[in-house]
């Protein structure tokens, strides 16, 4: 059976990649490169909403100053 690798927080993740044995369980291996991935992903996707809005604040900003 094997862990729930979506119940790990990224800190976690990172903590079993750097102390897991690849050679013994190559699938977990797999699973747990996969989830960082997918996690790094959407933390790359978070930031660029962030910057997105922040234009988006700002541009309003210079719009109702001209108002």
């Amino acid at each position: 059976m094997n862990p729930d690798y979506t119940k790990y927080t990224l800190v976690e993740l990172y903590d079993v990649k750097d102390n897991i044995d690849k050679e013994c369980y190559p699938k977990r291996y797999d699973l747990l490169l996969n989830e960082i991935r997918k996690r790094e992903n959407e933390k790359k996707i978070l930031r660029m909403n962030l910057n997105l809005g922040n234009l988006l604040i700002k541009k309003i900003k210079l719009t109702l100053k001209f108002f």
